[in-house]
């Protein structure tokens, strides 16, 4: 993974904003905060005060991974707040992660999916006080699922594995 810093997200937004000015002919303008520290979300978008909340150590662990995989997730969010305002203006809601917000992320290479999986085995990640449980699917990737999906496991439910589609086993 490439190192990457703060400078190198400010690149990137000011990349994707010009693309969004030239593409959608919208000026998106939002403040980001380093602040976010969930296990739940790696990044977040709040359309009302326009705030983009990105983690600190996640940037920091994975670099450019994060930068292309949740910095342009969190601003695809942005430019949807943009093209679809709100259903006054006589726009229908959008879904958060719906066909629009995918369309808008296949503009930039992405696909939209709210995934944490690619940073499963994070230092930070794991840092938390979650309880996680390890699962295996037909291409041998190790899955943490958290205490909360684990119990949904036992109960009936079960989760696929994004890559092979298999059904996640507990290890």
């Amino acid at each position: 993974m490439a190192k990457a810093n703060k400078s190198d997200v400010k690149l990137r937004i000011k990349e994707l904003k010009a693309y969004a000015l030239k593409t959608w002919n919208i000026k998106v303008t939002f403040n980001i905060n380093y602040k976010l520290d969930s296990v739940r979300a790696l990044g977040t978008y709040h359309a009302g005060t326009k705030t983009m909340s990105l983690n600190a150590n996640l940037l920091k662990e994975y670099g450019t991974l994060y930068i292309e995989d949740v910095v342009v997730h969190e601003f695809a969010h942005a430019v949807i707040g943009l093209l679809y305002p709100t259903r006054m203006n006589g726009y229908r809601k959008v879904t958060a992660h719906g066909r629009e917000f995918k369309a808008v992320c296949s503009h930039f290479g992405i696909d939209g999916k709210a995934t944490t999986s690619l940073f499963n085995d994070s230092i930070t990640m794991k840092k938390s006080n979650v309880t996680r449980f390890s699962y295996s699917c037909n291409c041998g990737y190790n899955h943490q699922l958290t205490k909360i999906k684990h119990n949904k496991v036992l109960r009936g439910s079960s989760y696929r594995c994004s890559m092979c589609k298999a059904i996640l086993e507990k290890v």
